[in-house]
């Protein structure tokens, strides 16, 4: 009979904590992370949230309400479990998909993301901080294949005015697009985006554009 595969369970810290190590909680199976964390979350929300006093009505500090590192850095930790296989040593990252669900994505090489990413922070600051159209699409296609958004809000749909050069005038008659808002973060940096993604696709498909500012945390 197959041994189901164990993993090992970690927490990593947010990345303006760090640079702390990732917190070690326990040997699981993937299916078991969802409720591993929100046992986590629960045990939380009883012995740390509620801030207990002592007698002299001083908080009492973290560590003397608990020794567990996972529960003392929970709310310090990304939202996303990284998991490494016993046998392969392999990392991924967990995430939570559907209902009951999850999938697991293979840790890239932090070497070559910090490089394109640091591409594009370059490409920006050559650019007064900010990239639009279609270099915009581009840099940010670079942003989310390496980095979880912090934020994605859809703005809902707008439409480009369009220009009648013989006229010189203009008219609502241009491309209807739908806005989201995304931001990412990355070391020191905040990239803000505003996506546009064409309503009604052209024949022959749609570039991949967007507006891409650079921002110091």
């Amino acid at each position: 009979m197959k041994q189901p595969k164990l993993y090992k369970l970690y927490f990593e810290y947010r990345h303006e904590v760090q640079p702390k190590d990732a917190v070690f909680a326990c040997i699981c199976r993937a299916e078991q992370v969802e409720k591993i964390s929100e046992h986590y979350s629960e045990l939380f929300g009883q012995i740390i949230d509620p801030c207990p006093v002592d007698a002299s009505g001083e908080y009492i500090p973290i560590e003397e309400l608990t020794s567990d590192p996972v529960l003392q850095g929970w709310e310090s930790f990304e939202g996303v479990p990284l998991l490494e296989d016993l046998e392969t040593g392999e990392h991924f990252y967990y995430w939570e998909e559907g209902v009951d669900g999850y999938k697991l994505e293979p840790l890239m090489d932090k070497t070559a993301m910090n490089k394109e990413l640091k591409t594009v922070v370059d490409h920006l600051k050559d650019n007064d901080n900010i990239q639009t159209g279609e270099d915009g699409g581009s840099l940010l296609s670079t942003l989310a294949e390496y980095l979880a958004p912090v934020t994605h809000q859809p703005l809902g749909l707008f439409r480009h005015p369009s220009y009648d050069p013989i006229n010189k005038e203009y008219s609502l008659k241009g491309t209807l697009c739908r806005l989201t808002l995304i931001i990412y973060e990355w070391d020191e940096y905040k990239f803000v985006v505003i996506e546009s993604t064409e309503e009604d696709v052209s024949p022959g498909g749609t570039c991949y554009s967007g507006t891409v500012e650079l921002y110091y945390e």
